[in-house]
């Protein structure tokens, strides 16, 4: 097995910092979501991210779809708090 070049080992560390970075903003953003849940008086469901409007829900589903969760079908939802949330949970109408 050959070893990294230079060029090779400097473009690994560059990912890997990217996806740390992306990491942490993702952190920052799910933290931001949860305080936001926390405010909003009688959500049934305090532990799922409240998003404020439901075009940011639709982004939040838009940026899932290209990473792990591409097979989960998502939607979003107004909840009874005011605030939108995500299901993977067919309609019940």
């Amino acid at each position: 097995m050959a070893a990294f070049d230079d060029d090779e080992l400097e473009r690994y560390y560059r990912l890997m910092e990217e996806r740390t970075a992306a990491r942490a903003a993702d952190s920052t953003t799910r933290r931001l979501h949860r305080r936001i849940a926390d405010e909003l008086v009688g959500c049934p469901t305090p532990s799922k991210t409240a998003f404020t409007s439901r075009a940011d829900a639709a982004a939040a589903i838009t940026s899932m779809s290209v990473g792990t969760w591409r097979t989960v079908s998502l939607r979003t939802y107004r909840c009874q708090c005011g605030s939108w949330h995500l299901t993977s949970s067919t309609r019940d109408d």
